[in-house]
């Protein structure tokens, strides 16, 4: 079945005039990995293409994305392509307005939560990264995988599954990134990049440590990351230090699962993380209308976070 799907996703991109590749808004290292490689697959095929990205990620040892443009720039002539990498729903990814016409999706992904709104849908919920998913693709289409590249895809293996420590690492993950490790990629130094931490970066650490609560009745820790916070970290560029918050709360020994909540302009975005076999975080987030992983998930709220007595709420705005 997945080669049938891997011809057709060759085909599509072998008939494209134009491509536009996107992933999910302030992307990660598994969707920023997606977006390079993808990209050096169609500079191998002379395809013309553009990048947009809602936000992008503070992985300085990454050699890629200079070439990412704002929506308001993206240029849709002859675009009759668009390529989502890591992104469980189109929304996700940024895109406003899509004048579709006839361009055709090609949708790559390994969230459980993938709503399948591609024209094409390479969706695999049991792999671990999306990375990996792209290391066979081009593995199929016989494509000579360089240093810069492997360094690409094995950054979103490490990524994801947390330097092989999550539930989500597979044997087929140690696998291909031994494959990628072979090819050139450099895993200390893609660890240092993804680590280094600003001493900024460790004062809101530190914010969030003292806002650390245990909600004992569902067995859940939680913390609040505040919308001055968020920015001070956007502005000076270390956000990807700041999104490391919610996979460090995963290593709580007492408590079944964690939530992070981080304010924004317009509501409060959550992340739930765990590493219990009897807690699908996924089901939560859907509830709430979000989406993701069983072990990793979350969900956008309209409102804002308040302070009370009894601790942190979500006040809901009067829209």
């Amino acid at each position: 079945m997945a080669k049938n799907i891997y011809e057709k996703i060759k085909l599509a991109i072998k008939d494209s005039d134009k491509v536009l590749i996107t992933a999910h808004e302030k992307p990660d290292g598994d969707a920023l990995g997606s977006v390079f490689s993808m990209a050096k697959y169609l500079d191998s095929l002379g395809k013309k293409y553009q990048i947009f990205l809602e936000g992008n990620g503070n992985f300085k040892e990454t050699p890629f994305l200079h070439d990412v443009i704002p929506y308001d720039e993206i240029d849709w002539t002859n675009i009759d392509l668009i390529i989502t990498l890591d992104s469980g729903d189109l929304g996700r990814t940024g895109l406003k307005k899509i004048p579709f016409g006839d361009r055709k999706i090609i949708n790559i992904d390994h969230h459980i939560s993938n709503d399948y709104f591609g024209d094409i849908n390479l969706v695999d919920s049991k792999s671990p990264s999306t990375t990996l998913i792209l290391t066979k693709l081009f593995n199929y289409f016989n494509f000579n995988i360089d240093n810069r590249m492997a360094k690409a895809l094995l950054l979103g293996i490490l990524t994801d599954t947390d330097n092989f420590s999550n539930k989500g690492t597979t044997i087929e993950a140690f696998q291909v990134a031994a494959e990628l490790l072979k090819k050139g990629a450099n895993m200390s130094k893609i660890n240092f990049a993804k680590t280094d931490k600003k001493i900024d970066a460790l004062k809101i650490w530190g914010n969030s440590f003292e806002r650390l609560s245990k909600n004992k009745k569902y067995g859940s820790a939680y913390t609040v990351i505040t919308k001055e916070e968020i920015k001070k970290a956007e502005d000076e560029n270390f956000s990807e230090n700041v999104e490391d918050l919610v996979n460090f709360f995963n290593n709580l020994k007492d408590s079944k699962f964690s939530m992070v909540f981080k304010e924004q302009d317009d509501g409060v975005k959550v992340s739930l993380r765990t590493t219990h076999d009897d807690v699908d975080v996924s089901r939560l987030a859907s509830f709430f209308g979000g989406g993701g992983h069983k072990k990793a998930a979350g969900f956008f709220v309209k409102g804002k976070m308040v302070q009370g007595d009894k601790g942190w709420r979500i006040e809901k705005q009067n829209l």
